[in-house]
């Protein structure tokens, strides 16, 4: 819970992270809800989460300086459910399941846009 002065906090927050990184929270009671955004370099956006009661649960989205997405993870109650995917140039390739933080499923890889290997989870 985030508070200042034994106060719940409420409202939208920039907060760094470090000298040139800094967050952008949507706050409720003290707890993280909604899209929060990850902003460097300048202003670049990093990453975008979707929060819930504080927790990551929903879709969280890396991005390249090109603002191209790099890594799509789904998450559920703060650990990894559902799909991920990595990609380079555009391309996907890594595809993974994932269940309650774990891999669970199939990993597919992908060269150039090519398969080139699945690995069963």
């Amino acid at each position: 819970m985030l508070s200042l002065n034994g106060k719940y906090l409420n409202g939208k927050y920039k907060i760094p992270l470090d000298e040139k990184i800094y967050a952008l929270y949507n706050i409720k009671n003290g707890m993280i809800t909604g899209d929060a955004f990850w902003y460097t370099n300048g202003g670049h956006l990093e990453c975008k989460l979707e929060y819930k009661r504080g927790v990551c649960n929903g879709l969280k989205e890396n991005f390249d300086n090109d603002g191209k997405v790099w890594l799509r993870q789904e998450y559920k109650n703060g650990k990894q459910d559902g799909l991920s995917e990595m990609y380079s140039n555009g391309l996907l390739n890594i595809k993974s399941e994932y269940k309650k933080g774990k891999r669970d499923g199939k990993q597919i890889s992908y060269s150039s846009g090519k398969l080139i290997s699945e690995t069963e989870y």
